[in-house]
C-alpha cells in the first residue's frame, strides 16, 4: 500500500510543494508466535492449541519518556489461541526509582484479551523480556477471567535493575517480548 506525502520546503521566503510517493506497512514489525518449540508461521490468522508463544521485537525503551511506548494491534491479534488472543498490546517505560547501584526501573505492560464468540476462558500470561537465550526480566498474570466476546484488560510490570534494561537494548539483536499465553475453559 502506498500513500501521497506532501512536503513542504521553504527557500528564502519563497514556498515549493512537491510530492512524494512512500510505501507505508502497517503491520507490526515482525511479530511471530509458534507452537511449543515448533518454528514460527507468517500469514493471516494463525490458530493455536495451549500454551502459545509469542515473540514481539521490542523498540528501544531508553528513548521514551515514563509512560510512553509501543502499542501492538494488527500484527498481535491475528495469533489465536483456543479462541483467545491479545487484542491489543502497550509496552511502556516504567518510572526510574532507587539511588547508586539499587536504581530499578521497570516496563509497563498492558492490553487486552477477546474470546471469540464460543464460551468463557481462564488466561494465564507469562511475560519476558529476553535477549537471545538470556531472559533479563519476567511477570506473570494469572487467571484472567476472560468472557465470550468481550475485551478483559489485563496489566502488569516488569521490574529490573536499570543497568540491565541499558544493556538488554546495546548492540544487536534487539530484545524481545515473550510471551506465553496460556488458556483453559472457565465453565
Amino acid at each position: 500500500m502506498s500513500i501521497k506525502q506532501i512536503r513542504v520546503i521553504g527557500i528564502c521566503g519563497l514556498l515549493v510543494v512537491s510530492q512524494v510517493s512512500a510505501a507505508v506497512s502497517l503491520q507490526d514489525p515482525q511479530v511471530t508466535a509458534r507452537q511449543g518449540t515448533s518454528e514460527p508461521q507468517e500469514y493471516s490468522v494463525q490458530e493455536f492449541e495451549s500454551p502459545m508463544v509469542l515473540e514481539l521485537p521490542l523498540p528501544d525503551l531508553r528513548g521514551y519518556a515514563p509512560g510512553y511506548g509501543k502499542t501492538f494491534t494488527r500484527g498481535i491479534r491475528r495469533f489465536v489461541c483456543a479462541d483467545s488472543s491479545i487484542d491489543e498490546l502497550t509496552v511502556s517505560r516504567g518510572k526510574t526509582s532507587g539511588r547508586g547501584e539499587n536504581v530499578q526501573t521497570s516496563i509497563g505492560i498492558e492490553g487486552f484479551v477477546y474470546v471469540r464468540p464460543s464460551y468463557d476462558r481462564l488466561v494465564d500470561l507469562e511475560l519476558s523480556l529476553v535477549k537471545e537465550d538470556r531472559t533479563i526480566a519476567t511477570a506473570t498474570v494469572h487467571d484472567i477471567d476472560a468472557g465470550e466476546e468481550y475485551r478483559t484488560k489485563f496489566k502488569t510490570r516488569l521490574k529490573l535493575p536499570l543497568e540491565e534494561l541499558e544493556a538488554g537494548f546495546e548492540g544487536e539483536p534487539q530484545p524481545k517480548l515473550k510471551i506465553v499465553l496460556s488458556v483453559a475453559d472457565n465453565d
